[in-house]
């Protein structure tokens, strides 16, 4: 396997590849099928600055959540060309599991509101955004996007505060508000990184059609997760964790990340006992 692997999916090209466009905290059109514009944000407390990222769609379309499944494109952005970052947090809001001509993909419609959290490599000094995004939008056809973006983010911009709050708000639930009793992952090595049977009980029996989604937080890492089956009050998923990286791999616990998809509640849970 190779590392192209964590870039690969399979659509129909039903258009041609969307030229880049820019985004000065502003509305733009990208070719009637989406909307994308930079919400500039507010200083936190803890000094760093929350903005978004806004995608608009069609009626009919959507776009994908960062563990996307099936066929899902999941979106990428690059920063290069941006002043006075240190580091970038993504807070998604809670995404849907859709499921079409059996295939299962996980992202929004209508709209998402993508909280970003920046933080300032020189404290008290503006950020300047400049950079891209590779994102994926679907309907009958499938077509990859990229759009570029520009934006200065003030220290405060309060028209779009309470978008930017609501999507915040929107995001999974903890394992306790989840009705989570606990979650074991059994981890085996493979040649190519690891197997993983994870088992999250829950505490009361599931909605028809769970879905658990493995992740790994690191970037030399693809996690393939299999279907979810319900056996009482227990949710069984089993995946397969790639290590693309060029150094002996050690899987760390804690890094684990499984969201469960259980009616009408998405829960996070950090980590994964043995």
């Amino acid at each position: 396997m190779g590392k192209k692997m964590r870039l690969a999916y399979s659509f129909v090209i039903g258009a041609a590849l969307l030229a880049p466009v820019p985004v000065v905290a502003q509305q733009y059109d990208v070719q009637g099928v989406a909307s994308v514009d930079i919400l500039p944000g507010y200083r936190t407390a803890k000094g760093t600055h929350m903005a978004a990222l806004r995608i608009r769609l069609k009626d009919g379309w959507k776009t994908y959540w960062r563990a996307p499944g099936g066929n899902g494109i999941p979106p990428q952005f690059r920063w290069g060309g941006s002043k006075n970052l240190k580091a970038v947090a993504f807070h998604w809001p809670a995404p849907k599991v859709f499921v079409k001509d059996g295939i299962q993909t996980i992202g929004f419609k209508h709209e998402l509101v993508l909280p970003i959290e920046f933080m300032a490599a020189n404290d008290g000094q503006k950020i300047t955004l400049s950079g891209e995004i590779d994102f994926g939008v679907c309907s009958d056809v499938c077509i990859p996007a990229s759009a570029s973006f520009r934006a200065e983010l003030p220290r405060d911009h309060p028209q779009n505060r309470k978008a930017i709050r609501a999507a915040l708000a929107a995001g999974p639930g903890s394992a306790r508000q989840g009705g989570v009793k606990s979650a074991r992952c059994d981890i085996r090595p493979t040649d190519d990184g690891f197997t993983i049977s994870s088992v999250v009980e829950m505490k009361q029996t599931p909605a028809a059609a769970p879905v658990t989604v493995i992740e790994y937080a690191h970037d030399d890492v693809w996690v393939d997760v299999g279907a979810t089956s319900a056996k009482g009050r227990n949710l069984n998923t089993k995946a397969e964790l790639y290590s693309f990286g060029d150094t002996p791999f050690a899987l760390d616990r804690s890094r684990l990340r499984l969201t469960v998809f259980n009616g009408n509640k998405v829960t996070e849970i950090k980590g994964c006992a043995g």
